[in-house]
């Protein structure tokens, strides 16, 4: 098991994913010789006793169980993998992170447009997006995501891909909405919030104005 090993500080994006952060050579001389090789598939992280899910981007993490905490402090773990909350990542640790997140921007794309966009996307502009998430390349990361925020034909998404976390041990909530209403106006993050989580926002703007936009608070337990 992990012995005893002086904390390793590093700033990373809110968007990279756990399984990314280069911290294995500063733990590998904590770990018993006979456990060295298991590490790519037995290490994972935790915070306050929850483990963490390497799928979900950390700054997600962050706001689901840091709190205000900062530095966030969590525990990188080497044994009792707890196979009934986390899904092992293998030997090939950054191609299930990559294809992880591929997926997910596929869903988004059928969801917005049928998938139109990213089906026509070369595998090399695949390789790109990738790239410029993984490395924290923001211009390379958004020459190809720009693309998949475009309108095709100047008609507006299908839906809004969304995905509202409110719980590590429950699953995101993930449904159809529509960007316009029935009478064709715009919809907004707080009807969206209200659709799906009535219970938790509480909207505190009483303007009147159409084209302004209400504030809502969101109680999340």
């Amino acid at each position: 098991m992990l012995t005893e090993k002086d904390p390793y500080h590093i700033l990373v994006p809110r968007m990279t994913y756990l399984p990314l952060l280069p911290v294995k050579k500063h733990f590998e001389s904590a770990i018993p010789a006979t456990d060295t090789d298991n590490m790519p598939t037995e290490l994972w992280y935790s915070c306050k006793d929850i483990p963490l899910k390497w799928q979900i981007p950390i700054g997600v993490l962050y706001d689901l169980v840091g709190g205000d905490q900062l530095p966030w402090e969590i525990k990188i773990r080497i044994t009792e993998f707890p196979t009934e909350k986390l899904q092992r990542l293998g030997t090939n640790i950054e191609d299930m992170v990559r294809s992880s997140f591929i997926h997910n921007v596929k869903e988004a794309g059928y969801m917005k447009h049928r998938g139109t966009v990213m089906n026509h996307l070369k595998p090399e502009q695949h390789n790109q997006l990738w790239r410029g998430l993984h490395r924290d390349k923001f211009d390379d990361f958004w020459s190809i995501n720009h693309r998949l925020m475009e309108h095709i034909d100047n008609a507006p998404y299908r839906c809004i891909p969304f995905r509202i976390y409110t719980d590590m041990h429950e699953r995101y909530i993930q449904r159809l909405f529509k960007p316009m209403t029935e009478d064709d106006k715009l919809t907004t993050l707080g009807q969206l919030m209200k659709q799906f989580l009535p219970d938790s926002v509480v909207e505190v703007g009483d303007s009147d104005d159409p084209d302004i936009l209400k504030s809502y608070e969101v109680r999340v337990t």
